[in-house]
């Protein structure tokens, strides 16, 4: 917890199969370059390799929680664009 309230959070970026054991244990949010196969019950959010293939995302830290929203969901928004109509 900050002076001014507010909680932090550990981000990690693994870069390599090696650290991820440690990132699982310790990071509220697990960003990896590399898949994400075992257990990674620890972090509040997991984005790995194949999360990444669905383009740029945004992450919004509010209420206690972290949403995450790729741009694959805002253009299937767009009639022209493909996948889903969505309200």
């Amino acid at each position: 917890m900050r002076g001014d309230g507010k909680r932090l959070r550990l981000v990690a970026l693994a870069l390599r199969p090696g650290s991820i054991v440690e990132d699982c244990r310790r990071a509220k949010v697990l960003i990896a370059a590399i898949p994400v196969r075992r257990d990674c019950e620890s972090p509040e959010l997991v984005i790995d390799r194949f999360d990444v293939l669905k383009g740029a995302a945004t992450l919004t830290f509010a209420n206690g929680g972290i949403h995450m929203e790729t741009v694959t969901e805002i253009r299937s928004k767009r009639p022209w664009s493909p996948g889903k109509m969505r309200d």
